[in-house]
């Protein structure tokens, strides 16, 4: 198997991030008094790595590739789990969760020592596994039955064999999913499934609609449903992706996630990575508690700034020279986030600090840039200074400064005239390190 090198990634990396060793991690960790953790456990290798995937796992074929199998869950996997499994035992795990990749490419004996490994895992009710739907066994189901698993997602992604196979994605028929998601249930697991509109350009309507009837007859209890991933922007197939929606049976016999608590209009889904929605008969309970509790916890931590205190930590573990899929982990408290990425290019783990935010600091940072402003004297009507997280979403009237600090001052106007333009000039000319737009 060739691998391309990832040097060029690991300096980007650099260049992006600040790298650190473990023990300013596990400093970071035991400063974390929030006591609510999820728990991700990454598997890198993919049966074939489809065109449409975002994150590209490594192909693999373990036929011919058991030294790689090996070295990773057997030797690397372990060693950069076992030291933060004090952090684990010390919080509430409320979710395990096993993606990837293809993580039902693990043998029965992989799983099983991987599950035996993990502190609490027994113990905890919520517990979530991505199953291949070409890529399973019923004794795999059995042994996750037996672990307590509370739920399986089943990455359909369409149902006809052409799309797939132009996407270079295996093949599962529409029976044999069927018996997949029947069997799942019956060891009292709940199951999900997934599927994708547009992942080409050759009849996507034909194809989503009768996908669409399909994941009905397969009785999925949930069903996540996203337009292709490049594509969300686009208002007019986020239209026809709708309109496919509600004319299929699964309108009248699934809900959406939100219902009753936030309209669901295509402005909102062109925020969203997905509409999730729930069979009626599925409770609403467990949905949030057992099945997909995972879901707030599943994107970087940073944009979720606000809420920190009412969202566990994340702690994720294994990678593989994926550029974009190095496991994430964000440490939350109520006046502070931490967040951090795993990198593995030589069987060694790396640590990437991706995002830091503390209260404190931020407001020490603003009261310095205020201090700077000063001398300048108040904005003219019109124009407005705005202190912001330094993600918080940019638009091409906001002037953001490449921060420094954690406090990011924005200058926003509602016109131009003479005294905004003029007041903007003295800006440049005082701040000429910010990043102008105009």
């Amino acid at each position: 198997m060739k691998i391309e090198s990832y040097a060029s990634n690991l300096e980007r990396f650099r260049e992006l991030y600040r790298e650190v060793d473990r023990s300013e991690i596990m400093a970071a960790w035991d400063r974390c008094t929030n006591p609510n953790l999820h728990v991700y456990v990454h598997t890198p290798f993919c049966a074939s790595v489809c065109k449409f995937c975002y994150y590209k796992g490594v192909e693999f074929d373990k036929r011919s590739e058991e030294a790689l199998y090996r070295q990773y869950f057997d030797d690397y996997l372990p060693r950069t789990m076992e030291p933060f499994f004090p952090v684990i035992e010390s919080k509430t795990v409320r979710n395990y969760f096993f993606g990837g990749g293809t993580p039902s490419l693990m043998s029965l004996e992989t799983m099983e020592a991987l599950f035996n490994r993990l502190p609490k895992f027994r113990e905890t009710d919520s517990k979530t596994f991505e199953v291949h739907p070409a890529v399973w066994s019923r004794e795999q189901i059995d042994l996750l039955a037996d672990f307590g698993f509370s739920c399986c997602i089943v990455g359909v992604q369409s149902y006809d064999a052409e799309v797939l196979a132009r996407q270079n994605r295996l093949y599962a028929s529409p029976d044999s999913i069927h018996e997949l998601v029947d069997y799942i249930k019956s060891k009292g697991m709940a199951v999900a499934g997934d599927l994708i509109y547009y992942m080409d350009r050759i009849n996507a309507d034909q194809i989503f609609a009768q996908d669409l009837e399909h994941a009905h007859d397969s009785g999925f209890d949930i069903l996540s449903l996203q337009l292709n991933y490049d594509l969300l922007k686009k208002k007019h197939l986020n239209d026809r992706f709708f309109d496919l929606v509600m004319r299929s049976r699964i309108a009248s016999d699934y809900i959406w996630e939100f219902e009753g608590e936030r309209t669901l209009t295509v402005e909102y889904k062109q925020t969203l990575k997905c509409l999730r929605v729930i069979r009626k008969d599925v409770s609403r309970e467990d949905y949030r508690d057992r099945f997909f509790n995972f879901i707030p916890t599943m994107d970087e931590g940073s944009k979720h700034l606000g809420k920190l205190g009412q969202r566990p930590s994340v702690i994720g573990f294994g990678s593989y020279r994926n550029p974009r899929k190095n496991t994430f982990s964000n440490i939350r408290d109520n006046d502070s986030l931490y967040e951090y990425i795993e990198v593995n290019d030589d069987w060694e783990p790396r640590h990437f600090v991706t995002y830091e935010w503390y209260e404190e600091r931020y407001f020490d940072d603003a009261i310095a840039q205020l201090n700077e402003l000063r001398e300048l004297g108040p904005p003219p009507k019109g124009l407005r200074l705005c202190f912001e997280n330094k993600l918080n979403v940019k638009n091409e009237d906001h002037i953001i400064r490449e921060p420094d600090s954690q406090a990011v001052l924005s200058v926003v106007w509602d016109y131009r005239d003479e005294s905004t333009d003029r007041y903007i000039d003295q800006l440049r000319l005082k701040f000429p390190h910010w990043k102008w737009n105009r």
